[in-house]
């Protein structure tokens, strides 16, 4: 006489078997593989493996959101100083180059190592500037001509003399 099984007495190696556990086992084993899912705005979460719950994932060097990241290039002084005058506050500093005709504003720089309340010596992105870059004058564009290169006496004065009449 033969055996028969039924479906209620089916052993645990047959429910392993299903097709649907094999898609559950499946799914488990990629979220183990890839734990950290991406939300918006730059969030971060882990899965972890007890019951595959989500937490936050902060990354404490990683900016605010809501940090400005821009860099303004203007052209007149009064536009960098209403840019300035604006967006500025105990970390901004301005810095000239003079060989590139320019100068920065960063607006979150650091914080130095005077400001005692309300600061900190940590790192500040530094992602938000004003540039103003300067445009030469015609005197100086004529004078850069001249700059390089010997001249005769004669040939300097009557370069001074229009230079001073225009």
């Amino acid at each position: 006489m033969a055996t028969r099984t039924t479906p209620q007495a089916s052993t645990s190696a047959q429910a392993e078997a299903h097709p649907e556990s094999a898609l559950d086992a499946a799914i488990k084993a990629a979220r183990l593989a890839s734990p950290v899912i991406e939300g918006p705005h730059g969030s971060r979460h882990i899965l972890v493996p007890e019951g595959f719950r989500l937490e936050a994932a902060h990354d404490p060097h990683a900016l605010p959101p809501h940090i400005i990241k821009t860099a303004v290039v203007v052209d007149q002084r009064a536009s960098l100083s209403a840019y300035v005058n604006r967006f500025s506050d105990v970390r901004s500093i301005l810095i000239a180059d003079y060989d590139a005709g320019s100068i920065k504003a960063v607006l979150d720089w650091h914080f130095d190592n005077q400001v005692v309340d309300g600061g900190s010596l940590d790192p500040q992105p530094r992602e938000h500037s004003c540039t103003l870059k300067l445009r030469p004058s015609e005197e100086f564009k004529r004078w850069a001509e001249m700059e390089n290169a010997f001249h005769g006496q004669a040939e300097f004065a009557a370069f001074l003399e229009k230079t001073l009449s225009t």
